[in-house]
């Protein structure tokens, strides 16, 4: 349906609905409704997992800003909505006919069904009457979704009539340092509830879980020879926290910046660390931080400072710098500034940035946990939980969570046990990885590195129950790289040992930095494609 500009009366309150999975949705929503406060708006943003079909039907003006996930489908809090917005296929045809709509979508086009969710919402509600404000936007994130976000944006406020120009220099939020016990308890009652649904859907976890302290009792470095890289093995104490876990499943891990980056931070900007603070908005947004929090806990546990900065993080913060151009360089060549790996305390830095801390607060993404499948049977070690994790680096930098975990082994398992004990929050997830129900199906494995963690957590449960249960099962082929098999084949005692004992029917092995001809994984399996096509056609693996 063609796009038309909205005729509402004015002023207007603006609900913005969204539905994400990984927070890209969520933030662009926030952003939107931040931004309609600049013209005048009284903006709403929803978690469409909160969809109130009386609500909607009042509205004259609803916004949509979805993520499609999986095979083209909604994202987990948009389930219900979705089953809703298919069913209205049995309304009349002009049920929503004094309803206007825009909506944005977050996808991929290197998925076949690019961008489903935004186009199934557009096509569904404009067949009931509804009218489209501007063209859907479809965004994509395998290009510039920034990009593609802020030209959706220009043409939705272009053909929203709202009640004033835009003010640029409206402040959006206010930060109240070392609040009142009364003034806190009466902030907490709402802002935290919200902010609870944040972190939930940053920490990409579907129901409450959880969060435990869990002990570390050991790591331990994996590779012999170090000069290209770490894998450690982590043992974490399952029992004292009294969690039960099973084969393959996935710890979340929740990461802290460095301190000597937050320190450094702070100290730049005049921040003091151990001063309290909440934050005030002028719209209804989720709450960034779980209640009155000081900017130490802020900038370790809360703030994303390692991560990349996105092209509208940069706009941000050049409007707060006394040396713009460079950013306004790396704006402009934002690929090749993508890798340099520069972080936002740099950015900030160089370019002698001096930003209130409740815009860099409400600037920053939030840090998210980081998933590790576990490598342990539970039948073989009920409580002790293993993970493997290979320790990321990118040029002179650690990955955020793998350089969290580093710190921790350098500082209290590289030379000796830790004495004092040692706790990561982590929660329980349930993982993909399922075995067939029938355990004469064959199952063909492939891992590249600490890819191999869920198989090793499978074959050690398939060797206790060969010994303790004496069924029959069916064969095992393990396809497993790395680069160099003196660096990083990690469990090869246990692999070999598999195959020479016969729970293996297949090792094949792929080094492919060992010979000059470099070999891969996938190499092996075309190698092997006749016996692949056998195990699956044929036999169902």
């Amino acid at each position: 349906m063609e796009a038309k500009t909205s005729s509402h009366k004015l002023p207007i309150e603006l609900p913005i609905y969204y539905g994400s999975q990984t927070g890209t949705a969520s933030g662009f929503a926030n952003d939107l409704a931040q931004e309609a406060i600049k013209y005048g708006v009284k903006p709403k943003v929803i978690d469409l997992a909160d969809f109130n079909l009386n609500e909607f039907a009042k509205e004259k003006v609803s916004v949509f800003v979805v993520a499609t996930y999986g095979r083209g489908g909604p994202t987990a809090n948009a389930a219900n909505f979705y089953k809703w917005l298919k069913s209205s296929e049995n309304l009349e045809k002009d049920y929503l006919k004094d309803k206007e709509i825009a909506v944005f979508g977050c996808g991929d086009r290197g998925y076949k069904r690019f961008n489903q969710m935004a186009k199934d919402v557009a096509d569904l509600l404009t067949a009931r009457g509804a009218r489209n404000i501007c063209e859907t936007g479809l965004g994509d994130a395998g290009e510039d979704i920034e990009g593609d976000f802020a030209a959706w944006r220009k043409s939705f406020w272009e053909s929203f009539q709202a009640p004033c120009t835009r003010k640029e220099n409206e402040e959006v939020v206010e930060v109240v340092f070392d609040p009142g016990e009364v003034q806190a308890a009466n902030f907490s009652s709402v802002e935290f509830e919200l902010s609870a649904k944040l972190f939930l859907e940053a920490s990409n976890l579907l129901q409450p879980l959880k969060i435990e302290d869990i002990r570390i009792l050991s790591m331990k470095e994996l590779r012999e020879d170090t000069t290209e890289g770490s894998t450690l093995m982590l043992e974490l104490d399952g029992k004292a926290s009294g969690l039960t876990y099973t084969a393959a499943q996935t710890v979340a891990i929740f990461p802290t910046n460095e301190e000597t980056l937050v320190a450094h931070l702070a100290a730049l900007q005049g921040w003091q660390l151990d001063q309290k603070f909440i934050l005030k908005y002028k719209v209804a947004v989720p709450y960034p931080f779980p209640g009155v929090v000081t900017v130490r806990e802020a900038l370790a546990r809360f703030c994303n400072l390692t991560g990349l900065l996105t092209k509208g993080q940069l706009e941000k913060l050049r409007e707060y710098s006394k040396a713009p151009k460079t950013i306004e360089r790396y704006i402009e060549k934002y690929e090749e500034f993508k890798t340099e790996y520069k972080n936002i305390v740099e950015v900030i830095e160089e370019n002698e940035v001096r930003i209130p801390f409740a815009n860099f607060a409400n600037l920053c993404t939030r840090l998210s946990p980081r998933y590790y499948t576990i490598s342990s049977s539970p039948k073989v070690n009920p409580d002790t939980i293993r993970l493997t994790i290979a320790i990321l680096k990118m040029k002179d930098k650690k990955g955020l969570c793998t350089g969290y975990i580093d710190r921790i082994y350098r500082k209290n398992f590289l030379m000796t046990s830790s004495q004092e004990p040692c706790f990561m929050k982590c929660v329980l997830k349930d993982s993909l990885f399922k075995l067939p129900i029938d355990t004469m199906t064959p199952i063909v494995m492939i891992g590249a590195g600490c890819g191999v963690s869920p198989f090793i957590s499978y074959i050690e449960e398939r060797e206790w129950l060969v010994k303790n249960q004496k069924e029959k099962y069916g064969p095992l082929e393990l396809y497993f790289g790395c680069r160099k098999k003196t660096a990083d084949f990690i469990y090869e005692k246990k692999m070999i040992r598999w195959k020479d004992e016969g729970l293996l029917s297949g090792l094949h092995l792929a080094f492919s930095r060992d010979q000059a001809a470099k070999v891969y994984v996938q190499g092996l399996l075309k190698g092997n494609k006749k016996q692949l096509y056998e195990l699956i056609k044929e036999k169902g693996a």
